[in-house]
């Protein structure tokens, strides 16, 4: 007979803590909405304008310390293939016959707080292969 690994049990001090912050959110929202049935259009603008602006000083102010895992991001680029002489006389010049795709390898990762994406097209040596490496 073999043993089956117990789900881990979080603390109840966390679980309390947790349904609390959840609760608490709930009733600042439905606050919020029922303030916001109170006003006229203009003052519901004002609102709005100012929480932007919060969330964009928080997202200014972001440390950027917890990044999601690296994932591969190719970018792809249309250039041009084999010119042709276009124009007559002493007016001519060069135009494109055509674009094919050419992909450059990248790699992206977001921000979990901010979500600001930060991409990069080099690589470090690991043990095993390359990783991305963002400096």
């Amino acid at each position: 007979m073999g043993h089956s690994k117990s789900p881990k049990i979080k603390p109840h001090h966390y679980v309390i803590r947790t349904a609390l912050f959840a609760v608490k959110n709930i009733l600042k929202i439905k606050r919020n909405n029922k303030m916001r049935e109170n006003m006229n259009h203009r003052r519901r603008m004002d609102l709005l304008r100012q929480e932007i602006r919060d969330e964009q000083q928080a997202m200014d102010n972001c440390s950027h310390g917890d990044w999601t895992e690296p994932i591969y991001d190719p970018e792809t680029n249309q250039v041009p293939y084999s010119f042709k002489t276009v124009g007559q006389g002493s007016d001519v010049w060069m135009e494109p016959d055509g674009y094919k795709d050419e992909t450059k390898d990248r790699w992206s990762r977001e921000c979990k707080k901010c979500g600001k994406i930060q991409y990069t097209y080099t690589q470090e040596p690991v043990i095993v292969g390359r990783k991305p490496s963002f400096k």
